[in-house]
């Protein structure tokens, strides 16, 4: 199986690390270079936490180059916090085209859901919203995992944007999630299909905690999809036929009752007590010893 190629956006510089990436080459004229370099810091671990914020600025600049559209949360998180400015006008500021109220007086949840996250700007825990890439490569550098094990969260994340349609992981709700893992099962083995999950339950631990704002839409998921009644009882069946006893005496020292040799024929043929009594005495013939 070919892995494909992870990029590396830490760069070791001679006292120091340095964040890079290049920019598409469809985006170069309007961004007006070839590659973004930021400073990671002194230490490995100061660029690890610093790369996250550095690939969702990249990927905001990389769409505005190509003129695509901002959700109303990224508008939110580019504008910042402004001194003075409730959470509630910061969100009016980001996108004054989304209203605070239906016409008919209820409250609108995109508003809602961008004063949420004025909220969490305002407290200086969200400065970045990962994309897709973005999150693979945060829970890369968190936990270094084998080329196979990354692949697969490649192809869980990839599958599970695809079914939810949605461009960007922070959009997605528990809705998608639990939606994903009914489906599942209809498309592979409850096995492949816990593991898949499990792989989307900790990408978005990653995320949960790299914006630092959203649900954990996968939380308790996979131990839900436990096997099915019958396959349960099934493997029960076949380990209880597989199951051994050993005595706790040796049988050699069995002793205290006339029944010991039709207690040992038990024992070492795993007959039933109902077959062994069925037995006529020439039917039992002692195996002389060698």
């Amino acid at each position: 199986m070919v892995f494909r190629k992870v990029p590396n956006y830490i760069v070791k510089a001679r006292a120091s690390y340095q964040l890079v990436r290049g920019v598409p080459s469809d985006c170069q004229a309007k961004v007006g270079k070839k590659k973004w370099k930021e400073g990671g810091g002194k230490t490995i671990n100061e660029a690890r936490a610093k790369l996250p914020a550095f690939l969702a600025r990249t990927d905001a600049l990389i769409a505005q180059a190509r003129a695509e559209q901002l959700t109303n949360e990224e508008l939110v998180i580019r504008q910042g916090d402004v001194e003075g400015w409730s959470a509630v006008v910061l969100a009016q500021e980001a996108n004054p085209h989304v209203a605070e109220r239906f016409d008919d007086g209820s409250y609108n949840p995109e508003f809602e859901s961008m004063v949420a996250m004025a909220e969490a700007v305002k407290a200086g825990k969200a400065n970045a919203l990962l994309s897709t890439q973005g999150l693979l490569q945060a829970r890369r550098l968190d936990r270094e995992p084998a080329p196979r094990t990354f692949e697969g969260w490649v192809m869980a994340l990839h599958a599970f944007m695809s079914f939810t349609g949605k461009s960007k992981p922070f959009q997605c709700t528990r809705a998608d999630a639990v939606s994903d893992k009914d489906a599942l099962p209809t498309r592979m083995s409850r096995g492949s299909a816990k593991t898949q999950l499990a792989y989307l339950a900790g990408l978005w631990t990653t995320l949960v905690e790299k914006q630092g704002t959203g649900d954990h839409i996968f939380k308790g998921l996979p131990g839900t999809l436990d096997e099915t009644t019958k396959s349960k009882a099934l493997r029960a069946a076949t380990a209880k036929r597989n199951q051994s006893f050993e005595p706790v005496i040796p049988y050699e020292q069995w002793s205290g009752s006339i029944y010991v040799p039709v207690f040992q024929l038990l024992y070492f043929t795993g007959a039933r007590l109902s077959e062994v009594a069925g037995l006529r005495a020439e039917d039992i013939h002692e195996t002389p010893q060698r």
